[in-house]
């Protein structure tokens, strides 16, 4: 008879902390490349786990797991969920990560159900977790800019506070466990220092979850409070952490404000996320039963919009999103595992159980307002502590008693054969929770090769990298089909181009791109019909989308079918649902809007005017020239001109100097750009007339017409490219178009 050696130990406690570590140092582990790193580390952490129940005959443990059947259950709704989904490989990606999370609790829980002292082997594990939140927290002061909210290694301050709100009430609990003061005194310094953390993220909705955790756990522990050290201690540490809070507290208390006086609930956000939620309630009712599967919500979402704008890839409400994306059976699945977690956490198990209980506690409150489980080290975090908070601790005879070595004489504990069919059960899933993800990357980076080369115009190479990222893909992709199509148009194979976009289709029913690329392909072939319908149901799918949408349709209607009343009714159809008024709410996340509206008004004046209605088309001549000289500040940009245009204006505003010094360099040109001359006479920018633009998020194309001199009513069409950074917007080229 023997125990664990302490190399087997070791390597659980590195593959265990490498989870929680690197999927918190790496973004939150939103990316796919740290995702994949995660599921294989967590995947191997289940393998040795299943190689350690084989050595020792310790299979039995599989079945004392208290959320066992609830959690096959929940896999069960979510596997039929995703054999209906809208979008099977996105749906694939979401039932792998949520397999892992439940690995994760079950190799935590016979991992230490494995020690000879699992409340010593928890409770190590326990402080090792708050010691990394703190790491993860000091990185982030580090980081953290003055003026601004803490968001650390997550970069986005929810996010940290999603991950915080674990920490805080487990650190409170173990500080008011512990039994020697300098292990209180450690975990309350850690404990007002992960709080202070907290407030500094400015998440109102984490304050009230985690204010609601922290009741809860000295509820729990209201004995230890009649203690007179405990209160000074506590006292102490709200004396330090009201102190951090009080340093920075110009920048906390507009937020607190605001939730003070309820004027969060006034706030176009609010407006935001309850379209958002309205949304959700009405996919749920078109899928009751298994909904359109897991991780489609973001692509669903445009055919339910009711106004421009409001999107998002989640509803901010876990629960709400869960009754839209698994319908019915995988709501009750999902209530069902919580229930069982929390009362059996609830029995007390062991010592820690009540503070693992508020930490998750404080996390499935925040989820019903925030997208924590979208941010991996989130969920990580707390299927780790759900499996530690569930680790029993042994009886006095079976705390005596050590595991038995496979080669033991002694009678297994259970029958060979049950022994045996647990421990390849458990390793099959464990390769295929490492294997799918290594599959999905490798298909990732391929595709991104072959996407690079297509941009590149390099056909002959993108065709056979774009093949192999679809062979490699673990499920098909309709991206990868979109972008074979692509390849195989340049190529000038239509035909082959055509059923590549009709695969793409089928695979990801709401996406517009492809309803628009399979189009243009039917209207090659002069199919009119048969593109009309497709692009009539890209706008049914897709009402507030994107403003280009209902210009390509109009194009249809006005140039192949020669119907420009039809064409004016979808035009103006545009240009209702996308009101100059709206765009300034939401243009930081859709910058290309404004541009697309222009060139929709463009199109109502060339319609109005080839009807001869000259009064209506010079209005939206007007108001074209006016909305396209506005604009709000980029996302990223944090100096210089704040989007294309005012970099445009900003260079003909300086070309009365340039004229005086020919010397002078234009700050609104790219340091690396060579020199764009303006032309030898004055030109003011109120004299441009834009005639097309177009942009993505950092990169712009401005056509417009500039005076003669010897001629007012004589036009230059002239084309700028101009390109965006951190520094903000420069031009790079000019084009001469006309004469």
């Amino acid at each position: 008879m023997s125990q664990l050696r302490r190399w087997e130990t070791v390597l659980l406690a590195l593959l265990l902390f490498f989870v929680l570590g690197w999927s918190a140092f790496n973004y939150g582990g939103r990316y796919l490349h740290a995702q994949t790193i995660v599921q294989v580390a967590a995947a191997a952490l289940l393998l040795n786990v299943t190689w350690l129940l084989w050595r020792y005959q310790r299979a039995r443990l599989v079945p004392d797991f208290p959320l066992l059947l609830v959690g096959l259950f929940w896999l069960l709704a979510l596997a039929l969920s995703w054999i209906f989904s809208v979008n099977q490989l996105a749906s694939l990606e979401e039932v792998l990560r949520l397999a892992m999370y439940m690995a994760l609790t079950l190799s935590v829980y016979l991992a230490l159900r494995l020690q000879k002292d699992p409340e010593r082997a928890t409770y190590f594990v326990l402080s090792g977790i708050v010691v990394l939140g703190c790491l993860m927290v000091a990185m982030g002061w580090w980081l953290r800019s003055d003026g601004q909210a803490l968001s650390g290694t997550f970069y986005r301050t929810n996010d940290l506070a999603g991950y915080l709100l674990l920490l805080v009430p487990l650190s409170l609990h173990l500080g008011l466990q512990a039994r020697h003061m300098r292990a209180r005194l450690y975990y309350w310094l850690a404990f007002t220092y992960l709080l202070a953390a907290l407030v500094m993220t400015n998440s109102r909705s984490s304050w009230l979850a985690g204010g609601i955790a922290v009741c809860m756990v000295m509820l729990f522990n209201r004995s230890a409070f009649r203690q007179r050290a405990v209160w000074l201690v506590f006292a102490a540490g709200g004396l330090l952490a009201g102190i951090l809070v009080l340093l920075n507290l110009e920048l906390i208390l507009p937020r607190l404000q605001t939730l003070l006086d309820l004027s969060i609930f006034k706030e176009s956000a609010a407006r935001w996320r309850m379209d958002l939620l309205l949304a959700a309630w009405d996919i749920f009712r078109d899928d009751p039963l298994v909904g359109t599967g897991p991780n489609t919500y973001a692509k669903v979402l445009p055919a339910y919009q009711q106004t421009a704008g409001y999107y998002s890839i989640n509803p901010h409400n876990y629960y709400l999103q869960t009754l839209a994306e698994v319908g019915v059976l995988g709501f009750l699945a999902l209530g069902l595992w919580i229930s069982q977690g929390l009362r059996s956490l609830w029995r007390q198990p062991n010592p820690f159980s009540l503070g693992v209980l508020g930490a998750l506690s404080a996390s499935l409150i925040h989820i019903a307002f925030d997208i924590d489980w979208s941010v991996s080290a989130i969920p990580i975090l707390f299927f780790v502590l759900l499996g530690l908070g569930l680790v029993p601790l042994e009886t006095a005879s079976s705390a005596q008693s050590e595991p038995e070595p496979a080669d033991s004489l002694s009678e297994p504990a259970i029958k060979p054969g049950q022994q045996r069919v647990t421990a390849v059960t458990l390793a099959f899933v464990a390769v295929l929770l490492g294997l799918i993800p290594l599959l999905n990357l490798a298909s990732a980076q391929a595709y991104a090769r072959g996407a690079q080369a297509l941009e590149s115009q390099d056909y002959e190479a993108a065709l056979p990298l774009l093949e192999r990222a679809r062979r490699l893909a673990p499920w098909p992709s309709a991206r990868h089909y979109y972008s074979l199509g692509r390849c195989w148009q340049a190529l000038e194979e239509s035909e082959t181009a055509y059923q590549m976009a009709l695969r793409a289709i089928e695979l990801d029913a709401y996406n517009g791109e492809y309803y628009g690329f399979a189009s243009g392909l039917l209207l090659q072939k002069n199919q009119t019909a048969e593109a009309l319908a497709l692009l009539l149901r890209r706008q049914t799918l897709n009402p507030y989308r994107y403003p280009v949408y209902y210009t390509q349709l109009g194009d249809v209607y006005l140039n192949q079918m020669d119907q420009p009343q039809q064409a004016l009714k979808t035009y103006l159809q545009g240009a209702a649902a996308f009101p100059p008024e709206q765009l300034a709410r939401y243009e930081r996340y859709l910058p290309q809007h404004r541009y697309e509206v222009f060139n929709l008004y463009q199109k109502l004046a060339a319609v109005y005017t080839q009807l001869n209605q000259l009064p209506e088309a010079q209005q939206w001549q007007v108001q074209a020239q006016q909305l396209v000289r506005s604009g709000v500040r980029d996302l990223y940009v944090q100096t210089g001109y704040p989007y294309p245009v005012a970099a445009l204006k900003a260079y003909w505003d300086a070309v009365p100097q340039h004229l005086k010094n020919p010397a002078h360099r234009f700050d609104s040109l790219h340091p690396e750009a060579p020199m764009i001359p303006p032309p030898p006479w004055p030109v003011r920018f109120e004299q441009l007339r834009f005639v097309e633009v177009e942009r993505d998020l950092n990169a712009a194309r401005l056509r417009y017409a500039m005076p003669r001199q010897e001629a007012q009513s004589a036009w230059i069409l002239l084309e700028d490219r101009l390109v965006g950074s951190a520094q903000g917007w420069h031009l790079v080229s000019r084009q001469v178009i006309e004469p």
